[in-house]
């Protein structure tokens, strides 16, 4: 008997530690099998099939229930768009870097966990790159290439707004977008940034060339001063000698 309580006991160790699920603190354990009331941010409550650990531990009851692991740590993301028309007509191909997330709300960690589970951060970052990739093609189409090209901080800025509503219906968060570069193929941006360089080149050579002229006119004056001073003093030693000269004289 006591033989027979032994290995129970340790075939319950065996099952409990097997059921003790992990993760760490960039996961959430999603366990399915059991009804959860959940409340949405509207206020709204319903019933959903499963529990969500953050972090840390939670046991597993053999048989009834089932785990699986969603992601929440930050994602980065390479976006590229082929050749989209700008407002004004040019098609420009476009390079940007992005960073998104999970957001780490329950209510978010619940969306995300319906819309990804199973598909862990490449399914996330697939779905990412296509939001943004389909937000960036309508702001271009909005802005000229001369828009983009002087305003990138206003492009990126209409991106991430654009896109935030959706992510946001996803459970996911977009924590940065960076347009890193774009081109076309009709060489008009050449054609735009050249007479900006010619500007530029020029501006510096005239301003090299101001700041030579003053450093003349001051090397100049500051001759000038000290041939005065010289004459002067001269003047003063003259005077002086005679002075002294005539008094021996008396």
């Amino acid at each position: 008997i006591a033989g027979a309580a032994i290995i129970l006991l340790a075939l319950f160790v065996l099952i409990f530690a097997k059921q003790y699920k992990k993760v760490g603190p960039n996961e959430a354990l999603i366990i399915s099998g059991r009804k959860k009331t959940i409340t949405h941010h509207d206020g709204s409550r319903h019933k959903v099939g499963y529990r969500i650990r953050l972090g840390g531990g939670t046991f597993v009851t053999p048989f009834l229930e089932a785990v699986d692991t969603l992601p929440l740590e930050v994602i980065p993301l390479q976006v590229r768009t082929p050749d989209v028309l700008t407002h004004g007509g040019i098609p420009i191909l476009a390079d940007a870097t992005a960073q998104v997330k999970v957001e780490s709300s329950e209510a978010s960690i619940h969306i995300a966990a319906e819309q990804f589970l199973g598909l862990g951060k490449d399914g996330i970052r697939e779905v990412a790159i296509a939001v943004l990739e389909g937000k960036m093609r309508e702001i271009i189409g909005t802005m000229t290439i001369e828009d983009i090209y002087r305003g990138r901080g206003e492009f990126d800025k209409r991106v991430a707004q654009a896109a935030h509503e959706d992510f946001a219906k996803m459970g996911l968060i977009l924590l940065s977008f960076s347009l890193k570069e774009f081109s076309d193929s009709q060489g008009y941006l050449d054609a735009l940034t050249k007479p900006l360089i010619s500007a530029a080149k020029r501006e510096a050579a005239i301003s090299e060339a101001e700041s030579q002229k003053e450093t003349i006119i001051r090397s100049s004056q500051a001759r000038k001063e000290g041939e005065v001073a010289r004459l002067q003093a001269e003047a003063l030693i003259a005077k002086a000698q005679w002075e002294n000269e005539a008094k021996k004289a008396e």
